[in-house]
């Protein structure tokens, strides 16, 4: 049927234009910004995925800068550590020149006391941003932040690289740095045949490695015998008589006589057997319990002095214990640098995978796309000219009046 009221196939042919127009205007925005989802409405779930992912890698990004400023405090701190290494050896030397016979050992200690200016410089100095990790307040908690993580849950947590500064300070307000305790030969951090592990009460006892006692230092441990309670006291003086010829308690039988010698100073003497010890009230075994070292002669790096010429021999054993502690202490730091370094370059490589992760569901395909755009061009020009077909159907119903 042919109207002049309803024309269908000019409706048709309309339906068709406004269509190829709503896909030239998508596939135009896809060539212009490259993306294939560029909003929600494109698609929901990738646009949301793609959202949330552009935003941890932000995070990431801002995770390599702080991987940067945390490498620079440890090669900060590693510089320092390696420039006290190189002092605390020159110090050895001139202890090693003071025990010959005949040398002036004050010219010696002036050069000593230079040295240890210089270590204080370099200790000081070793600062980044604000924080000495050689010279602290006693604290020995530190962390780099080291990545930004996602799990299954979707919850968003930052990862952290903890550094113990206990093991690496060397000055602190407290007084508890590397070198301000005495190394090796005595002072905290010393063991005392694993003794110092009786902190909560226990009724046994087992000789862990050998040990040695200098000149003021003692420790006290309780007893507790059925009812009756009481402190033994180990002394230089005790550990003396039952020390080997070396100087060293190394067995179990010299470790046993000292605590027995210690505790019959105290109190009821006591026996062992099998690792206990029973005194009173057997067959019930007493309880060792709050070991604590109550004598340890103050003696820091700072203290080294070679002009009396007594125990150069003591001095130059702690003046390489104190060595042993920075080389260590430098060994930590460049094993976190070697870490800090491959966590900076796994940043990285992460930061790429998310960003291609993130292309492939957003981005648009161009080659795709501009072929896209070449067909929908020449179907516009085609639904056009259907377009004025239709509308000139009409005119022929003229005709059908002459």
């Amino acid at each position: 049927m042919t109207s002049i009221l309803t024309n269908i196939g000019a409706m048709s042919a309309l339906q068709t234009l406004r269509t190829i127009a709503g896909q030239m205007q998508d596939t135009q925005r896809q060539v212009s910004t490259g993306m294939r989802v560029g909003q929600a409405s494109d698609n929901a779930a990738y646009w949301s995925i793609s959202t949330t992912m552009h935003s941890d890698n932000m995070a990431l990004a801002a995770v390599e800068d702080a991987l940067g400023l945390g490498g620079a405090k440890v090669d900060t701190a590693y510089a320092g550590m390696t420039a006290v290494v190189d002092v605390i050896s020159e110090m050895k030397s001139k202890i090693v020149v003071a025990t010959e016979d005949g040398v002036d050992r004050y010219k010696v200690q002036a050069e000593i006391e230079q040295l240890k200016e210089q270590l204080t410089s370099i200790v000081s100095s070793a600062t980044f941003s604000g924080e000495n990790w050689l010279s602290t307040d006693g604290s020995n908690s530190a962390s780099v932040v080291a990545s930004a993580t996602r799990d299954a849950s979707g919850n968003f947590g930052v990862k952290k690289i903890s550094v113990n500064l206990g093991e690496i300070a060397l000055f602190t307000t407290v007084g508890n740095g590397l070198l301000q305790t005495i190394p090796s030969t005595g002072g905290n951090g010393r063991t005392y045949g694993g003794f110092e592990n009786f902190t909560s009460p226990t009724d046994t006892f087992a000789f862990t490695e050998p040990f040695t006692m200098d000149d003021g230092d003692e420790f006290k441990f309780d007893i507790q015998d059925g009812a009756l309670l009481y402190t033994a006291t180990v002394t230089k003086a005790v550990f003396d008589q039952w020390a080997g010829p070396n100087g060293v308690v190394d067995g179990d039988f010299e470790f046993w006589d000292l605590l027995a010698q210690s505790a019959a100073d105290s109190g009821p003497g006591f026996y062992g057997v099998n690792n206990q010890a029973f005194g009173q009230d057997a067959p019930n075994p007493v309880l060792f319990s709050n070991f604590r070292v109550t004598g340890v002669p103050e003696y820091t790096i700072m203290d080294v002095d070679v002009t009396d010429g007594s125990d150069l021999g003591l001095l130059l054993s702690r003046i390489d214990g104190w060595l042993e502690m920075t080389i260590d202490a430098a060994a930590d730091l460049g094993a976190l640098q070697s870490r800090i370094s491959m966590q900076s370059d796994f940043v990285a490589k992460l930061t790429d995978s998310i960003d291609s992760g993130i292309g492939r569901l957003v981005d648009a395909d161009m080659n795709e796309a501009s072929t896209r755009l070449k067909a929908l061009q020449t179907q516009e020009q085609l639904a056009i000219q259907s377009l004025s077909i239709a509308n000139t159907s009409a005119d022929s119903l003229l005709t059908l009046f002459r």
